[in-house]
């Protein structure tokens, strides 16, 4: 009988990156430093359009990592067994929150000229009311609180996950699962407030109280994407090749299928709920994007965001949904790979369709393609720089942890 069949781990298995890592880091910092200086040339001078582009490359790796970060809570939550060899990944991403605080900063200085609510009239019925909340000097306050926090949580699980590492001690495991309660909550709060304030801030006039789970079911379905890619990319330089196994990847499909299927749900019940309504302050988004109220516009008035918001529709939900729904297409690793990969993208098309539009509110002579193309390159950026943290956090260590008490359970998991 195997070593894995008896939860056992393999003693020969590699599970650090040794110079793949080093490699790795220093390709993804030089990526990412062309695709922001891409970025900032094709802007020519355009403040505003580049900071949109680069909020659209933030927010890409934001979500995932807070989505990583919601993933490691709910395991300890949950006391879950399968997902111990495959956690520390999830653990890693989630300590990439650091390099993003640092990587906030130019959306702190640009955000004169991307956010309204800056010069709005104190007497706007509308926006004056809102303005005890959107200022600048307490935008930046909150903020910084929001990274403080969302950091120290992420830290707090990686240190006991890495604790344990060397000690092997069980009340590490039994701290985490003690507090994970608190700290979900303490995550809800934090997580929604950031989209609330960075994202959809950008159109101050509209609300949806729906918004933070819209994008939070998005970077979900984004950090399952990466998850499984990772793994990928990990096995295919021979690091975790015995502990992490075709049931895990079917797990990971199963959790990819379920936010394909909530983000749909989420994104629908937005519209559909704010559509019927016809309320002016409401449709407003989507009016922005050509998904306008039941006033008829013609695709040729509303520009092409209507073009792209079909082809979100199609791509992040009508065409994943049911390629990801059978048993087959989670277990045969080469069909689960490039959904993985088509979702990867399609969250990218997701944060342009949500952040990009909102330029129409300010004065530009960019085209449509430019800003797809600046909007793409400040993703290549900023996930450059996503990358080579996530490379220096592995750094020598191991890439799953050695001394969970769930180890063997997770190695000898099966579905049914």
């Amino acid at each position: 009988m195997s070593a894995h069949a008896l939860g056992q781990l393999d003693a020969n298995e590699r599970r650090t990156l040794d110079a793949f890592g080093k490699v790795g880091l220093v390709a993804s910092l030089i990526i990412g430093a062309v695709g922001l200086l891409a970025a900032l040339a094709l802007s020519a001078g355009d403040w505003t359009l580049f900071g949109h582009a680069y909020l659209t490359g933030f927010m890409y790796f934001l979500t995932v990592s807070v989505a990583a970060l919601f993933f490691v809570i709910i395991q300890h939550l949950t006391r879950a067994g399968w997902s111990s060899t495959i956690r520390r990944i999830a653990e890693l991403m989630a300590m990439n929150l650091p390099i993003l605080g640092i990587l906030v900063i130019p959306i702190l200085v640009l955000h004169g000229g991307m956010y309204e609510w800056v010069h709005a009239d104190p007497s706007d019925p509308v926006l004056g009311p809102k303005l005890v909340w959107l200022n600048t000097n307490f935008f930046v306050i909150r903020v910084v609180i929001y990274f403080v926090v969302l950091i120290s949580l992420a830290y707090w699980f990686y240190s006991h996950s890495i604790a344990q590492d060397t000690d092997g001690d069980l009340a590490h495991t039994m701290t985490m699962q003690r507090y994970s309660g608190l700290m979900l909550v303490i995550f809800a709060i934090t997580g929604s407030a950031v989209a609330f304030d960075l994202v959809m801030s950008l159109n101050p006039e509209w609300y949806s109280t729906m918004y933070a789970v819209y994008l939070f079911a998005g970077g979900l379905a984004g950090f399952f994407a990466w998850m499984i890619l990772s793994l990928r990319l990990l096995q295919s330089h021979g690091i975790m090749t015995s502990s992490v196994n075709q049931e895990h990847y079917h797990d990971l499909g199963k959790w990819l299928f379920g936010f394909v299927f909530f983000w749909s749900y989420v994104a629908f019940s937005q519209y559909m709920l704010q559509w019927y309504a016809n309320i002016p302050e409401e449709t407003a988004w989507f009016a922005q994007r050509g998904a306008t109220t039941h006033d008829a516009v013609s695709w040729t008035e509303s520009g092409p965001w209507p073009i792209l918001a079909l082809v979100l529709l199609f791509g992040h939900s009508l065409i994943p949904f049911p390629a990801l729904l059978s048993r087959w297409c989670k277990r045969i690793l080469g069909v689960l790979t490039f959904w993985a990969a088509w979702m990867a993208v399609f969250h990218l098309v997701d944060m342009i369709f949500v952040i990009m539009p909102a330029m129409q509110m300010h004065e530009t002579e960019s085209t449509f393609t430019m800003q797809i193309v600046i909007a793409v390159c400040g993703f290549v950026g900023i996930g450059g720089f996503w990358f080579a943290s996530l490379f220096w956090w592995a750094g020598a260590r191991s890439v799953m942890p050695l001394k969970d008490p769930r180890i063997a359970e997770s190695l000898a998991h099966e579905n049914y």
